[in-house]
């Protein structure tokens, strides 16, 4: 037994109009494809099974409301019942949809049965197609299906069967959908956890924490009193594949522990499009030396791993048997762009002068997305969108080095960035001399020493500005700095006074010193002598 239903053209092209003037409602984005048709039908004794309010879960305007099928069994009669979903598009072979669900956990990978069809339309089954699916929570707290047909298909059917024993099941259908790869906000739709080997009280505890965008709350990955070869999993659905180069992007942290990095070798990225792992990491890989206080600190750290091969599912694997890592801490996983490459990596440091503003630039590896600026490693400051990026004068300590991170995001309303990449910026000290009293000189003289003491900074090089222009006065650039005094050279005819400048001094990293002002002092020279000869 079975009914069909399918929208008119006239619906449909109402419910364009719709859409135009008002937008999409309800979940997602307006880019997902919504099965539109539907078949249904049950299945055994006739009246044990039933089908309610078969198109809610084809309207797309709604996607609260649902379709109910109903099962039941009794001792003389049971039956179930079941729904085709119905695409007005075919799917390539190894895509994934999703069918939101509200199902007894009990019933998932038993009671509740899916098959992917091709050539399916509101009359015909259409071909059965091989196909895999997985079942994990939604945020809400309802079920999702995640279904990969092996060739191209265009069709899924849900169905619900006779409890096994005596009694009634039912199963609500909100909708099924398709999200094409786009550069937006990747949606987590849920959750699913596992593991493997032998353990004493391990698991995971909150797990929809490591994907509500709240990085100070976490899903815990504990191993319990007793692992043996146990590896705990914990996997988190995208709503449709990431774009090539894209990162799987997660934050973590430990308690407070004396713990080396080795440690997260044991710690697995995998990456899954559909069922098939396309691509692997460790965080270990990912880590370096100088974060070793920071995690040790019990403080979270994000990595990225990137993946041309394209992904929906993160998948983390704690092999906490054989690690130690006795309580892993997720805070978020996420898709995010890959992380941004600087020109300057570090340990190596970009230096400016004291007191100075350093020009950052990043380049997006992921194109398309927005690069953001901040003072932490972990929250802080966003100090700017883009690249370059302009920092207020530096002045740490000379010969110190402060530093600014850099993260990409897909665009500024979206809270999911990737890796923070570490920018160093060193300030170099500026040089400085201390001038002694001024140049004097006798009119006539060309030559005045100017005299000095208590270098700073290892001055290389000095210039002099004599203020005001004088006549026969030349400016003198760059000239090697003297070991003793520094000359200076007048005007043969230059008239008798006291003449102005700036002098600064620079160093090998071509910092300048601040303005030193001198001054030359021309004496008229003596009357010669009045000899009375005898």
């Amino acid at each position: 037994m079975y009914s069909i239903l399918f929208r008119s053209p006239i619906f449909k092209a109402l419910a364009l109009c719709l859409l135009l003037l008002f937008g999409v409602k309800g979940e997602g984005y307006g880019q997902r494809v919504y099965a539109n048709m539907q078949r249904n039908g049950t299945t055994g004794t006739a009246g044990s099974g039933s089908v309610i309010n078969p198109t809610f879960s084809i309207d797309a305007n709604n996607l609260s409301n649902f379709t109910r099928l109903s099962a039941s069994s009794a001792v003389l009669a049971s039956g179930g019942a079941w729904q085709q979903l119905i695409f007005d598009r075919t799917f390539a072979g190894n895509t994934t949809i999703y069918v939101k669900l509200n199902v007894a956990s009990s019933l998932l990978g038993g009671g509740v049965t899916l098959k992917v069809y091709n050539g399916s339309t509101i009359s015909l089954d259409g071909n059965e197609v091989a196909s895999a699916s997985n079942f994990f929570t939604a945020i809400d707290g309802t079920t999702y299906l995640a279904i990969t047909g092996s060739t191209s298909f265009n069709a899924v059917r849900i169905t619900l069967g006779a409890p096994a024993l005596l009694g009634t099941s039912t199963a609500d259908i909100y909708y099924a959908f398709y999200e094409p790869v786009n550069k937006r906000c990747a949606e987590v739709l849920g959750v699913s956890i596992g593991g493997t080997g032998i353990s004493l009280g391990g698991g995971v505890s909150n797990p929809l924490n490591a994907v509500d965008n709240n990085l100070t709350t976490y899903s815990s990955l504990t191993g319990g009193l007793l692992g043996l070869g146990y590896t705990i999993t914990q996997a988190a659905y995208f709503s449709n594949l990431s774009n090539p180069g894209d990162a799987a992007t997660v934050t973590f942290s430990l308690p407070p522990s004396l713990l080396q990095l080795s440690l997260f070798n044991n710690v697995t990225i995998n990456l899954y499009n559909g069922n098939t792992l396309v691509n692997t990491g460790t965080i270990g890989s990912l880590l370096s030396l100088d974060l070793l206080g920071l995690l040790r600190s019990g403080q979270r750290y994000t990595v990225s791993l990137s993946s041309t091969p394209v992904f929906d599912r993160i998948e983390i694997a704690v092999a906490t048997g054989v690690s130690l890592l006795t309580d892993f801490r997720i805070h978020e996983i996420q898709r995010t762009p890959a992380k941004p490459t600087v020109p300057i990596v570090y340990p190596q440091a970009q230096a400016v002068c004291y007191g100075q503003t350093a020009t950052l630039t990043a380049v997006p590896t992921s194109s398309g997305s927005v690069l953001r600026w901040y003072n932490q490693v972990n929250d802080g400051t966003l100090l700017h969108e883009g690249s370059p990026y302009i920092t207020p004068p530096v002045t740490v300590a000379e010969g110190d080095t402060t530093f600014f991170y850099v993260a990409a995001a897909w665009n500024s309303d979206c809270p999911a960035e990737s890796e923070r990449v570490k920018v160093a910026v060193i300030a170099n000290p500026l040089p400085g001399i201390t001038l002694l009293s001024p140049a004097n000189l006798c009119q006539g003289e060309t030559n005045a020493p100017l005299m000095y003491s208590a270098t700073a900074g290892n001055p290389v090089s000095y210039s002099i500005t004599w203020i005001g222009s004088p006549t026969g006065f030349i400016n003198v650039i760059d000239q090697i700095f003297p070991s003793t005094s520094i000359n200076l050279s007048v005007p043969e005819n230059a008239s008798v006074g006291t003449y102005s400048g700036i002098l600064k001094v620079k160093n090998a990293n071509g910092c300048e010193s601040s303005e030193l002002a001198f001054s030359v002092e021309i004496h008229p020279k003596p009357a010669p002598p009045h000899i009375i000869a005898n």
